[in-house]
C-alpha cells in the first residue's frame, strides 16, 4: 500500500494562541483550575492515501512458488511452479538354476567282427565291434523362476552336456591301435551349442561325429562334451507350470551307432564292454525369449509441496480453481532396447491436515514409447495446452477433467499434492533375449507441476494493513467520540471488495468498544464515494486498521499482481473533547 501521511492537527497550539490573548496580565490565577476541555465536532484531518496492490497483498519472497508470469500479450498473472522428480527400485528379474541330475549309465556288451577271415580281405581294419545303447533317462528342474516371465520360448542357459564312453578288455597293446569312427549320440533336443567337434540337430538331438575318428586314451576312456547356451522351452522335454513357476526338464541319452575299429593284428576277444556315463552340469539361466511382465511395485514420487504458497492464499474461505493445470512428465525407460514400453497410472491426493481428495485422470494410464528411452513426455491436463513448459516439446496429452478442483475441494490451499503410480508395469510383452540376474537402473523421470492461479466464485482474500505513526501530543489529549473517514475509490480489481476500518493505539492494538461499519465497493469501480464511521471512546489514536475482503464473483478470474485499488481525497472527520492546560 503506498500511503502519504499528512496528519497535523496543531489543535493544542491553536486553542492555547487563541485563549491567552483573552486573559489580563495582572490577574493571578495560581488558584485556579488551569485544565480546560474544548469540543470538536467534524474537525477535518487532511491526509492521503495512494493506493493498495495484490503484489503488496502476497509480498512474494524470491523462493516462492507462487510466480508472476506473462502471458503473449504481456499481461502479468499469478501461477504455481513446482518440480520434482520420481523412480521406481531398480529393475532386477532374478536369474534360476536347474539342479544338476543324477544320470545312470548304462553298460552294453560288443561284439566281435573280424574282418580276417573273410574271404579276399585286403584293408587296414582288421576286425570291429558295432556300437550302441539303451537310453539313460535325466530329469533336472528349479522351482520358483520370476514371477515376471509369463511365457518362456528360450532359455539362455550356461551349462555342459557330456557323454563318458569307455571301453574294456583290450590288452594294453591293443589299446593302441582302436579307433572310434562313424559315432552319433543321441542327446536331449532343442539346444543350441557350441561344439569344436561334429555337429548337432537340435530337432533330433542327434549329435553326429560320424566323420570324425577318435582315439581313447591309455584306459579306454573317451569325454564328448559339448557347451549349451540356449534351451528350446517349446519342446516337449520341457515342463513349464506357470502357475506354480516351477519348470522341468527331461530327456535321455544314448549311443545310436559307431564302431570300434581295430587297426593291428591282435588276438582280439569275442567280446568287450562298452560302458556310456552321462552327465548334465548344474544349469543356470541367464536370459529368455518370451513374453515378459514387470511391475514396479515400489514407484518413489516426489509429493507437489505447495507449502510455501503465501498465508493469504491458504486462509479458510480462500477458494482457488486451476485454469488448466498442467502435470508435465517426462519418463526414462531402461528396457527400450528390448523394444519394450512401461505404463501406469496416477492418482492425486490434496493434502490438508486430516482432510484429502483423490483425484485421477479420464483414462488412467500413461504410456512410453515403444524403445524410447529418454524422451517420454506427458502432459496431463483438462485440456492441450497452448503454450508448453518450458523444455517439452511434444508430450502426449492424457486429459485429466477433474485436476481443476485440486485447490478448490476442501477448504484452504492443500499443504502437499501427493503423487502416486497406480499399478506401475511394463505389460505383458515379448522380448528376446532378455538377460535376467542382471540389476537394471530404475524408471525414473522427472516432473513439473505448472497452473494459473483462479478465484472461483465467492472466495476471498482478505488483506489486512495498519495505516499508524498519528499519534502526536495533540492526539494523546484528544478523546474521539466519532471518527468520519471519507474517501473516493477506484478499484482495477474485477470482483468485489468489502473494506473495514477500525483504529488502533500507539502498540498497535485494536482500540476496544468502538463500533465501524463496513462498505462494500464493486468491481472494477470508478471514483465510488464511501464512508466509514467509528463510535466510542477512542484515546490515544495512533492510526487505522485496514481489512479488504477480495470477493470474487464470477467462475474465472486470474490474480494479477498490477491489480490496484485507489484511494482518492481520503478525508477524516473527527468528534470529540481535547483537553489542555491553560
Amino acid at each position: 500500500m503506498r500511503i502519504k501521511n499528512y496528519l497535523k492537527f496543531g489543535i493544542g497550539f491553536l486553542f492555547v494562541l487563541g485563549l491567552g490573548s483573552c486573559i489580563d496580565k495582572d490577574y493571578d490565577l495560581s488558584d485556579i483550575d488551569g485544565t480546560a476541555r474544548f469540543t470538536l465536532k467534524e474537525l477535518t484531518v487532511p491526509m492521503n492515501m495512494d493506493y493498495i496492490t495484490l503484489s503488496r497483498v502476497l509480498d512474494l519472497p524470491e523462493d516462492s512458488k507462487v510466480i508472476e508470469e506473462k502471458d503473449a500479450g504481456g499481461n502479468t498473472f499469478y501461477a504455481i511452479k513446482i518440480e520434482g522428480t520420481f523412480k521406481s527400485d531398480p529393475i532386477e528379474i532374478s536369474n534360476f538354476k536347474a539342479a544338476k541330475p543324477n544320470i545312470d549309465g548304462k553298460t552294453t556288451e560288443l561284439d566281435l567282427v573280424d574282418l580276417r577271415t573273410a574271404v579276399g580281405y585286403i584293408g587296414e581294419v582288421t576286425a570291429y565291434y558295432d556300437i550302441s545303447s539303451e537310453p539313460t533317462t535325466f530329469k533336472s528342474q528349479t522351482n520358483h523362476f520370476d514371477k515376471s516371465l509369463k511365457y518362456i520360448e528360450k532359455l539362455g542357459v550356461n551349462a555342459t552336456f557330456s557323454n563318458t564312453l569307455k571301453i574294456s578288455g583290450f590288452n594294453a597293446n591293443t589299446l593302441k591301435n582302436v579307433k572310434i569312427e562313424g559315432l552319433k549320440l543321441k542327446y536331449p533336443k532343442g539346444l543350441t551349442v557350441e561344439t569344436e567337434k561334429g555337429t548337432y540337430d537340435a530337432k533330433t538331438g542327434v549329435f553326429d561325429l560320424s566323420n570324425e575318428v577318435i582315439v581313447p586314451d591309455g584306459n579306454g576312456n573317451i569325454e564328448i562334451s559339448i557347451k549349451v547356451t540356449e534351451i528350446d522351452a517349446t519342446q516337449d522335454n520341457v515342463k513349464i507350470d506357470y502357475e506354480n513357476r516351477s519348470l522341468v526338464y527331461e530327456d535321455n541319452f544314448n549311443v545310436i551307432e559307431g564302431r570300434v575299429n581295430i587297426y593291428a593284428d591282435e588276438n582280439l576277444p569275442d567280446k568287450v564292454t562298452f560302458i556310456t556315463k552321462p552327465e548334465i552340469s548344474e544349469i543356470e539361466m541367464v536370459e529368455f525369449t518370451g513374453n515378459l511382465e514387470y511391475n514396479s511395485d515400489e514407484f518413489d514420487i516426489e509429493p507437489i509441496d505447495i507449502s510455501g504458497i503465501p498465508d493469504i492464499l491458504s486462509q479458510t474461505g480462500t477458494v482457488i480453481e486451476l485454469e488448466n493445470p498442467q502435470l508435465y512428465m517426462n519418463l526414462k525407460n531402461p528396457l527400450a532396447e528390448y523394444n519394450v514400453y512401461f505404463q501406469t497410472g496416477l492418482k492425486l491426493t490434496a493434502i490438508r491436515g486430516d482432510k484429502s481428495a483423490e483425484y485421477e485422470p479420464d483414462v488412467n494410464i500413461v504410456k512410453t514409447k515403444k524403445g524410447e528411452a529418454d524422451k517420454n513426455e506427458f502432459v496431463l491436463a483438462p485440456s492441450m495446452p497452448e503454450v508448453l513448459y518450458t523444455g517439452y516439446t511434444d508430450p502426449q496429452f492424457v486429459q485429466f477433467s477433474s485436476m481443476k478442483k485440486l485447490l478448490a475441494e476442501v477448504d484452504g490451499i492443500p499443504n502437499e499434492i501427493k503423487v502416486e503410480a497406480v499399478n506401475p508395469v511394463m505389460p505383458e510383452q515379448r522380448v528376446e533375449k532378455f538377460k535376467i540376474g542382471v540389476k537394471r537402473e530404475e524408471v525414473e523421470g522427472s516432473y513439473a507441476f505448472y497452473t494459473k492461479l483462479i478465484l472461483t466464485k465467492d472466495s476471498k482474500i482478505k488483506y489486512t494493513d495498519n495505516m499508524d505513526g498519528w499519534c502526536k501530543e495533540d492526539l494523546e489529549k484528544t478523546t474521539i467520540q466519532k471518527l468520519n473517514i471519507n474517501t473516493n475509490i477506484t478499484s482495477e480489481v474485477p470482483f468485489d471488495v468489502e473494506l473495514s476500518l477500525r483504529p488502533i493505539d500507539k502498540m498497535g492494538n485494536l482500540i476496544e468498544g468502538v463500533k465501524t461499519n463496513s462498505v462494500k465497493i464493486p468491481a472494477y469501480a470508478k471514483d465510488y464515494p464511501i464512508e466509514t464511521i467509528m463510535e466510542g471512546n477512542i484515546q490515544y489514536l495512533d492510526g487505522i486498521k485496514i481489512d479488504a475482503h477480495l470477493i470474487n464473483t464470477d467462475d474465472k478470474t486470474a490474480l494479477d499482481p498490477e491489480m490496484k485499488i485507489y484511494f482518492n481525497n481520503f478525508k477524516a472527520k473527527v468528534s470529540g473533547h481535547y483537553d489542555t492546560e491553560l
